[in-house]
């Protein structure tokens, strides 16, 4: 026994690829779930329905096979609709928070109380604004943009220009909410 060598382990053969693949959909959608209930405030003893769909036969399969895991871990019914529901939530289902992951959508009813979201946008439209004008002033400035490196003027418009498109697209959430 003394002269025997230690065994080594053939890690390769403990791993399992498909497993892995389908606990990574399960905890992103969890993920997913919690996200919603952190972002609205939602206390974890009140229950919220999910309502979800997939292009993808095989992530449909893993969610519908851990429904009782993502349930426990969610708290959360799901609920698996046809896409066109999932798609239109704002004509199917009231003030409904959605989320949005690879090759899966998912809506959650009735979370979104419209008078804290029009408050909640509106103070990230005016932190958006504030951060858009801080750029804007750079770029503006002919000293910056003559003696700073092109690779930083560059990535200001370019940062500049998502900041424009976020501030148009809470804008138009604000629209819809009011």
């Amino acid at each position: 026994i003394m002269l025997a060598r230690f065994p080594q382990a053939d890690v390769d053969a403990l791993r399992d690829e498909a497993a892995e693949t389908e606990l990574a959909i399960v905890q992103e959608f969890v993920v997913a779930a919690r996200s919603i209930r952190a972002e609205y405030d939602l206390p974890r003893k009140q229950g919220i329905a999910i309502h979800w769909c997939s292009d993808d036969a095989a992530r449909a399969a893993t969610i519908e096979g851990a429904r009782a895991l993502i349930e426990a871990l969610a708290g959360a019914t799901l609920h698996q609709e046809p896409a066109d529901k999932v798609d239109n939530p704002h004509e199917h289902f009231k003030l409904a928070a959605a989320f949005v992951l690879p090759g899966l959508r998912g809506v959650v009813p009735g979370v979104i109380d419209p008078v804290k979201e029009q408050e909640r946008l509106n103070r990230q439209l005016a932190k958006l604004d504030k951060e858009l004008s801080t750029l804007e002033k750079k770029l503006a400035n002919d000293k910056f943009v003559s003696n700073a490196p092109p690779e930083v003027v560059e990535q200001t418009k370019r940062d500049a220009a998502e900041l424009a498109e976020k501030r148009d697209q809470m804008r138009a959430a604000v629209a819809r909410l009011a």
